[in-house]
């Protein structure tokens, strides 16, 4: 199978992953009936906004090296594109929080908590720089408020982004496939391990052994993509019957009967697994799609498009600027105020929210990461 350089419906498909994000994190409504209730919950599972990331990324990154493993300087060139992406609006984002935005946060009463999850995160900074997050949130076992502990993921990312060029330069290209379906199997078997240990679901959650599944599951998708036999093509219709029918009927149940929530053994073990695998063939999917079609129309929305675009420092920023909204300009408590069905509140607060996010955005773009991005010819 051919693959482009660019495919349009990827786009769309990353901008669902950061609104989904965007949504779970700015959900502030308590739910008080039965159908505020299940807004809340579908909502909250717009967490799994992460799942499709790291599937996404699978997919790309093991597609460039694939492509690329035999052109000259194969390792530079992937890190330091790697790097110029990466790594700028990285650092400025931990430099700021952890450095520059305390010494303001202590002059605001409102802000006194997110003050002392900064300084602890600041007094903890190796962890930050040097991409451990996660492991750091393990060895806590919970989360702060934070900013920077959305940083967890990232470090998932580089992980993968350190040690992935060198296992595929060794790997023959029809081993690729079986390979990632290996390192999947592994992760499930970690998962299950620590659970049955007594590993708590935020470890289980944050811990690169434990969600490098995702990731290997975007990686098979490329490595049959680029087999001379072309089993997508092969599978395409038991797979856009399997996601819209079985896989989503699946999901229904298993979430109405609880085995989704994130303290059940299921979730822990191979909940991760199914959701994965439920990306991975919408993935496949959209790299099989074409114009005219129904999933190619609505994954190339200008709207997802535009979130997808700018979706790196979206989930970098989303956190903090939600916090100033929610703690310091009481946004949520004010529109709640003004009477009327919370619901309809709290969409309009999500409008609010991405809105307030966008200009942030836009300017790390225009000054940071474009000017960064634009070196990558040289690489």
């Amino acid at each position: 199978m051919q693959i482009k350089d660019r495919i349009p419906p990827l786009d769309g498909l990353r901008g669902m992953a950061i609104l989904m994000v965007m949504l779970h994190h700015f959900t502030f409504l308590a739910p008080g009936t039965l159908w505020e209730n299940w807004f809340v919950k579908i909502f909250h599972k717009g967490g799994h906004g992460v799942d499709l990331f790291f599937v996404l990324s699978g997919f790309l990154i093991t597609g460039i090296l694939m492509d690329t493993k035999d052109r000259p300087h194969y390792f530079r060139n992937f890190y330091m594109r790697r790097f110029l992406r990466i790594f700028p609006l990285y650092y400025v984002f931990i430099l700021t929080f952890l450095f520059i935005v305390p010494p303001i946060l202590s002059h605001i009463p409102a802000a006194r908590a997110q003050w002392e999850d900064l300084i602890t995160a600041r007094n903890h900074w190796p962890w930050y720089v040097g991409y451990a997050s996660n492991f750091w949130i393990a060895i806590k076992g919970y989360y702060s408020r934070g900013a920077v502990d959305i940083t967890w993921s990232l470090a998932i990312e580089e992980h993968f982004y350190l040690i992935w060029p060198l296992i595929i330069a060794s790997l023959k290209r029809q081993r690729v496939a079986s390979f990632c379906l290996s390192v999947a199997i592994l992760a499930f078997l970690c998962r299950s391990i620590l659970w049955a240990g007594g590993f708590s679901p935020t470890q289980i959650y944050v811990l690169t052994f434990t969600r490098m599944d995702a990731i290997a599951f975007g990686g098979w998708i490329a490595a049959l993509a680029r087999l001379e036999d072309n089993p997508l093509k092969k599978m395409a219709w038991f797979t856009k019957f399997h996601i819209w029918t079985l896989g989503l009927a699946l999901l229904v149940f298993l979430g109405a009967a609880g085995h989704l929530a994130e303290n059940s053994a299921f979730f822990n073990t191979a909940g991760y697994s199914l959701i994965a695998i439920f990306f991975a063939q919408l993935l496949a999917i959209l790299i099989l799609s074409k114009p005219g079609e129904i999933s190619y129309q609505f994954f190339t929305h200008p709207v997802l498009v535009f979130l997808g675009k700018y979706s790196y420092a979206m989930y970098l920023f989303h956190l903090p600027v939600g916090a100033l909204l929610r703690d310091i300009l009481h946004i949520p408590a004010e529109l709640q105020k003004l009477g009327g069905p919370l619901m309809v509140w709290q969409m309009v607060y999500y409008v609010i929210a991405v809105a307030a996010v966008t200009p942030f955005v836009l300017l790390s773009w225009n000054v940071l990461e474009k000017p960064m991005i634009s070196l990558k010819k040289y690489f």
